[in-house]
């Protein structure tokens, strides 16, 4: 391996380019930085951040953990979760070590409200679930939500959400780094969705 390939920066700008060329086809885009996480030692950490570094939901996390997997891609197809999902209970340590093991990697994510957040509740609430979170789309539209602050990290600088939360103050404390803070009124038929 030349000796370039060594070095973090290099690695990153290469692979960031499989990135950018695969463009938003992650059909192309994610088999491809698989691979290269599992090329060596020295591709892993740089191809596994880029992999997870945006999140259009939380499911994939949750396959991380085996005994998830089988719920989340049974028979298949992606995402179809059997009924019985319901009844599981939440992360046990070890799953949740390492479900945190991966979500450290995420950047931007966007999430709407789900069931898969009673997963979460053996988290202690000073858990930051998401570490280097810099964008938060968090679309669930019952204030009373109270798994918001999973996902305040001290490092997010855009937050959209959907309703005025009660985790709002802690949007304060908790994100020092908060740059663009928007409230979106959902959809009222008149032709608006003004941003607060």
């Amino acid at each position: 391996m030349h000796r370039a390939l060594l070095v973090s920066e290099v690695l990153l700008e290469i692979f960031q380019h499989v990135n950018v060329n695969s463009g938003s086809q992650s059909d192309i885009k994610k088999p491809t930085l698989n691979a290269l996480a599992r090329t060596c030692k020295t591709f892993h950490e740089p191809a596994m951040d880029l992999l997870w570094a945006e999140l259009s939901e939380i499911t994939p996390l949750l396959g991380c953990i085996p005994r998830l997997h089988r719920l989340i891609y049974r028979s298949g197809s992606r995402h179809s979760w059997s009924l019985s999902w319901h009844s599981n209970e939440p992360l046990s340590e070890h799953e949740a070590r390492q479900f945190l093991r991966h979500a450290a990697r995420v950047r931007s994510l966007h999430t709407s409200f789900d069931a898969h957040f009673e997963f979460f509740s053996v988290l202690p609430i000073e858990t930051c679930v998401f570490p280097k979170l810099l964008s938060l789309s968090f679309m669930d539209p019952k204030p009373q939500s109270k798994y918001l602050f999973l996902f305040l990290s001290p490092t997010l600088r855009r937050c959209n959400l959907v309703a005025v939360h009660p985790d709002l103050k802690s949007i304060a404390t908790r994100c020092v780094a908060l740059e663009d803070l928007s409230i979106l009124y959902p959809y009222d038929g008149t032709g608006g969705n003004p941003a607060v």
